[in-house]
């Protein structure tokens, strides 16, 4: 708030400046009128939110406190307000001190003198109470109404022959892009890998905020335990450009209570007791009649996202920030020693406490979402003060949510209109001033259909965006506003600009004027110059960051600086295949039975067929001999491109002489009718009909014809004869990067190529046989599927997949050699050892020996069976691969095994 005094009236350009008392103004409306263009520049007049800045509390009823000018002749109106009427409707101010923003240049001046009537300051920090209430959304739409203030300001300094000014986006790009995925169901921890895994392949980072449920109550199960494994595979992707795992971890709260928001302070001592409720138990309740459906702690029942309402007891902020954060980091670091260091949170439903920023800041995070940008009316990260009061800024940054997929369908379709068309467009115009955006993305459901948007914005905005996950974010923007840079000394011919900077903050990007070309840099830092993203400025990006103090060497002429030194930053797709899966049903939830849903939450329906849940399987019995029968389960709710996809993976019973056919259900274009499927396959033609367990995988290409862009539904059917019970487990959709020898009938047997991440979590391989480290390796992890990663931990880690099943060990006379592809260490090498014959004896082979391995691409090690002495072929029961090298200390170094296979023999399935 600028109230001029008189004696500086005459050079402000205003007669008057009055503070308003009325409280009834509500926003401060733009005016395209400003002669030389400096302060309003790329506003575009044109979209009503674009120049209409609200603060008016619709809750109070009453706008903050502001100043009104009444301009001179000479000076220029860049704003006025506008008034809320008893019907809530704005409307132009008629009062004689209306204008809310004056531009003036005093007689003989060469600068110019700006009065703005509203305390900016005191606006953002009651923005974070979401006290405005102006929003009709909360999220997905373009609502920049706080943001307009920064961008006057900033275009005001900018607009001087000398200045340095930082960008809100990483290496210069319009855009700031962060993919979360909420971990608030048990089925979203295997859907959460595949999710991670897609964005992976694109080349953008993400963040899966993990809900530590431990207590079942009203609200939903305890799941927590069933995601630890889940947990540990996740925590093997790689590491990014910035340094941090391209998939990070967030905390997402233990209770997930829609009553979060209201919790009281907590005692902060608050623990985790394993098997006991003498720790923090937070339990939610259903509202209701009922005795347990009746508030006792002063608190309202909310409700829930499901229609239902809730109230919790037993709940503090202190409690859901310091023992979600136990929990993770005991995992992390102490459990799986992975060096994850959890700096983010999300609480459930952003439920935000006034009291979490604090408790997060005391447990260690340091940035979070747990506010939606519309609420806040801003598409940029903001630094949230203590207890959400009006002083103290805490070292912790708030990233609003932009959009999530529970606040409209997750089509990619592209029509005016069309929630994607709106989040693409919205996307657009916050890169006139660096926005950032936040997705949020359940996995718990559509999981075919949220991958495909998922991955179709990360191509989109890959031209003018960089891709961040919130710990990334969280610690360059931590950095970035710490930053501290001066122009030193300037003239018309040269400037030196100072650059103190409080750790590494890479693709920090100094906004200077178009006249500045850049020199050189002092202290090691890498800088390159190039055009701004905005066009105004050009732009100094500077890499190699690190503590330390640094200094900008620039000449300065009369015309723009305009070669651009810098190299392409694009952000790239990932330059090797990355593999995973979804999971369409595990038959091992009821309730999905009962209500006839999949793992997708999509229908189920069965013709002809009796169906049961047996033992976590699916039992499938035909009614009658005519063979016409089927099992639909739908995959998408708008058809999606399947066309990325390689396999359909499922593990099936059938007894001698059954027979069972899958075919893929395409529709047409406009998702709306069925099309006749061209092909219809012969299960058995890819596992056999002898009443064990096998596992099916059926290459895509193999439906000849199959329209793969509009793929809605798989359906089991055609089975027979009558009462003779089929079993079906673990359906899947799987996008491969290879195939292993003896799968998609090939030729031999495959006998573990690491395309299931439940089956190495439980110990089995292709065969159904047991695998497993016994903990013996630094680790073993399967993130990719496809890719096991084994890291020696000493010379005596081993790693092993049993060929004997029930008992009965394997024969394999009709096989000639052992395949294994492998990736590792230059030089590196391990001994495969063969378990065989009643004694159990073993030979062994050193890989050495045939194939010489790095970590630059897979080599095939092809065996002959005949090289390992005292072989008996005819009953194998174990390989084990063990004597590693190197091992343990510095010089360990992953080995990566993609298969297990013998080869010859018969095709598979045959």
């Amino acid at each position: 708030m600028s109230q001029v005094p008189t004696a500086l009236q005459a050079l402000a350009g205003v007669s008057a400046s009055t503070v308003d008392s009325a409280a009834l103004r509500s926003v401060l409306q733009l005016s395209n009128s400003e002669t030389t263009v400096q302060a309003l520049r790329n506003f575009d007049f044109t979209d009503f939110y674009d120049i209409n800045m609200p603060f008016f509390e619709n809750f109070t009823s009453k706008g903050l406190v502001n100043v009104g000018y009444t301009p001179v002749d000479g000076s220029q109106t860049l704003g006025k307000y506008l008034v809320r009427d008893n019907n809530g409707v704005d409307s132009p101010d008629t009062s004689t001190t209306r204008t809310a923003f004056v531009k003036n240049q005093p007689d003989g001046a060469s600068g110019h003198v700006y009065s703005f009537g509203v305390d900016l300051g005191f606006l953002f920090i009651r923005a974070q109470d979401e006290a405005g209430g102006y929003s009709l959304y909360y999220d997905g739409h373009y609502y920049p109404g706080y943001d307009i203030g920064t961008r006057i300001m900033k275009n005001i300094v900018t607009s001087s022959p000398h200045f340095a000014s930082l960008w809100s986006v990483p290496y210069n790009k319009g855009l700031a892009f962060t993919t979360t995925w909420d971990i608030d169901t048990y089925v979203s921890y295997p859907h959460g890998q595949g999710i991670a895994a897609a964005a992976l392949e694109r080349g953008a980072a993400g963040n899966l905020n993990l809900h530590t449920k431990y207590i079942t109550d009203a609200y939903e199960s305890a799941y927590f335990q069933y995601g630890v494994p889940y947990i540990y595979q996740i925590s093997g992707f790689p590491n990014g450009p910035d340094g941090y795992p391209f998939i990070d971890f967030g905390s997402h709260t233990v209770s997930h209570s829609p009553n979060a928001a209201f919790f009281p302070y907590g005692t902060l001592d608050e623990q985790y007791i394993q098997g006991s409720t003498s720790g923090y138990s937070p339990y939610i309740h259903q509202c209701g009649s009922g005795t347990d459906g009746i508030p006792d702690n002063g608190e309202i029942c909310r409700e829930g996202g499901s229609g239902i309402s809730f109230w919790t007891s037993g709940g503090s902020a202190s409690g859901e920030v310091r023992v979600s954060a136990f929990l993770l980091r005991y995992l992390l670091q102490d459990a799986f020693d992975t060096g994850y260091n959890l700096t983010t949170y999300r609480p459930g439903h952003l439920s935000w406490s006034k009291y979490q920023p604090t408790q997060c800041v005391a447990n260690g995070f340091i940035g979070g979402s747990s506010c939606a940008g519309n609420f806040h009316l801003t598409h940029l990260p903001f630094q949230v003060t203590h207890n959400r009061e009006a002083f103290a800024e805490l070292p912790y940054y708030e990233f609003p949510l932009q959009w999530s997929d529970g606040d409209g369908n997750v089509s990619i379709n592209d029509f005016p209109g069309s929630d994607y068309r709106l989040q693409v467009d919205t996307i657009k115009r916050m890169t006139r001033y660096g926005g950032h955006y936040n997705i949020l993305l359940h996995p718990s459901d559509q999981l075919f259909d949220k991958i495909e948007l998922q991955r179709t914005l990360h191509d989109v905005i890959r031209p003018f965006a960089v891709y961040f996950n919130q710990t990334g974010i969280a610690n360059w923007w931590t950095n970035r506003d710490r930053a501290i840079v001066d122009i030193a000394a300037a003239d018309d011919s040269s400037a030196t600009i100072t650059v103190r900077l409080d750790g590494v903050v890479d693709g920090l990007t100094i906004q200077v004027p178009r006249t500045y070309a850049f020199q050189s840099a002092t202290g090691g830092v890498s800088a390159c110059q190039q055009l701004s993203y905005d066009g105004q400025t050009n732009a100094v990006v500077l890499r190699n960051t690190a503590k330390g103090l640094y200094t900008l060497n620039f000449s300065v002429g009369s015309n723009s600086a305009t070669v651009s030194t810098c190299p392409d930053f694009t952000p790239q797709p990932s330059n090797e295949c990355v593999a995973w899966d979804v999971a369409v049903d595990d038959f091992l939830e009821i309730y999905y039975s009962i209500n006839n849903i999949n793992l997708l939450i999509l229908p189920t329906n069965s013709t002809g067929l009796s169906t049961n849940y047996v033992d976590g399987r699916l039992q499938l019995n035909a009614t009658t001999n005519t063979g016409i029968n089927s099992y639909y389960t739908e995959l998408s709710s708008f058809c999606f491109d399947a066309s990325i996809y390689t396999h359909i993976y499922f593990d099936m019973i059938a007894p001698a002489g059954s027979k069972l056919d899958v075919q893929l259900v395409s529709y047409d274009s406009a998702c709306q009718t069925e099309q006749q499927s061209p092909t219809i396959l012969d299960v058995t033609h890819y596992a056999a009909a002898d009443g064990t367990n096998h596992t099916v995988a059926i290459p895509l290409s193999d439906f000849v014809g199959q329209d793969m862009l509009h793929i809605r539904a798989i359906r089991i059917g055609n089975i027979s004869p009558a009462q003779t019970p089929i079993y079906i487990d673990n359906i899947k959709i799987q996008k491969r990067c290879h195939t292993a020898p003896g799968e998609g009938r090939t030729q031999g047997l495959s006998i573990d190529s690491f395309q299931n991440v439940d089956r190495w979590i439980t110990g089995i391989n292709n065969i159904f046989g047991q695998t497993d480290d016994d903990n013996s390796m630094q680790f073993a992890k399967l993130s990719e599927l496809g890719k096991m990663q084994l890291l020696p931990s000493s010379s005596s880690s081993y790693f092993y997949t049993s060929t004997a099943v029930d008992g009965v060990s394997l024969n394999a006379s009709g096989y000639s050699n052992l395949s294994l592809s492998v990736r590792g260490p230059s030089g590196g090498s391990f001994d495969v050892v063969v378990t065989s014959g009643s004694d159990n004896s073993n030979s062994t082979v050193s890989t050495k020996l045939y194939a010489s391995v790095s970590q630059s691409d897979f080599a095939n090690v092809t065996i002959p069976l005949l090289s390992f002495s005292g072989l008996s072929a005819s009953s194998i029961s174990r390989i084990t691969l063990r004597n590693f090298t190197p091992n343990g200390g510095s010089s360990a170094s992953n080995f990566t095994v993609r298969w297990i296979s013998l080869l010859g023999g018969p095709i598979s399935g045959t």
